[in-house]
């Protein structure tokens, strides 16, 4: 893995992959259910992707005010 620029172009596509996967999960639910699942899936993982990648940015939108706690202690 490698570290990346969090950018709102980056999350815009994110979000647009997940929207074209889950509307083509859709359209194969009644052909292959199975593959209809695992294209929902994998919409599921670009969206949460694109949640992280805004959260880096702008944690304000994610948490508000307050931070989670930091798992290394101190201040989050």
């Amino acid at each position: 893995m490698r570290k990346q620029k969090a950018d709102i172009r980056a999350v815009e596509k994110l979000i647009l992959r997940a929207h074209k996967d889950l509307k083509t999960a859709k359209a194969n639910l009644d052909i292959d259910e199975g593959i209809a699942y695992r294209v929902a899936y994998l919409a599921m993982l670009h969206a949460a992707r694109a949640f992280i990648k805004i959260c880096q940015n702008t944690p304000q939108l994610c948490w508000g005010d307050e931070w989670p706690p930091s798992p290394l202690g101190g201040e989050g």
